[in-house]
């Protein structure tokens, strides 16, 4: 790629993980006339929609929901608490987080059956990596470990078991490659922090392509 692409040329080159499909659902509650059931209800003056500010979907929901209010929140976790105070109606956010939540005792609130929109995962690749195919390498590291499992095995762990172990991914002897990985960290439980150090599906998923390169 040469200094005149665009960012759309860049996002050409993302890699298409398929591993996982990101849902957003809406986790509502009462918009003062009774229960909010479906989405057009909240296209309405007066009410308070909750967004992340790390995810695609938010400036969507301004564009398409424009006679509601909208708050930002970069820890999502708190607004799934303001919903069932009554502070916003709805909170967008992927699905699994909102169970978690709910598992974990946040009350008062339900996720809607309607789905927002589903946001497919990629990995976007630098152009300017020093990492010769570093495209082509990443996916055949995804469609060999489709192919054997680990994926599943991964998601299973993560998602459905909530089992936060990270397993012992030990780097290569002699490697040939270094691999910088950026992240949010906020969102559990692909990528979030425990304690110091970062954690989740998204991590194991870097450190298993790390050794699998040889970096």
């Amino acid at each position: 790629m040469n200094g005149r692409n665009t960012h759309k040329d860049l996002l050409k080159t993302a890699v298409i993980a398929a591993v996982m499909t990101a849902a957003m659902f809406l986790c509502a509650c009462s918009n003062g006339t009774g229960n909010i059931t479906s989405l057009d209800q909240l296209d309405e003056k007066g009410n308070v929609i909750a967004i992340s500010t790390s995810t695609p979907e938010a400036n969507r929901v301004m564009k398409e929901f424009r006679h509601a209010q909208t708050e930002s929140y970069t820890d999502i976790f708190p607004a799934y608490q303001e919903v069932s105070t009554g502070k916003v109606n709805a909170c967008i956010s992927q699905r699994i987080q909102m169970e978690r939540a709910i598992e974990h005792g946040v009350s008062g609130v339900r996720i809607m059956d309607e789905t927002y929109c589903n946001n497919t995962v990629a990995i976007a690749v630098s152009r300017k990596t020093k990492i010769p195919e570093l495209k082509d390498r990443i996916d055949q590291f995804l469609k060999e470990k489709k192919e054997d499992g680990t994926l599943d095995d991964m998601y299973q762990r993560w998602a459905v078991d909530e089992n936060y172990n990270m397993p012992d991914i030990p780097p290569p002897e002699d490697p040939q490659y270094a691999v910088t990985v950026a992240t949010t960290g906020t969102i559990e439980p692909w990528s979030f922090y425990e304690g110091t150090g970062l954690s989740g599906y998204d991590i194991e998923l870097a450190k298993r392509f790390a050794s699998w390169l040889g970096a």
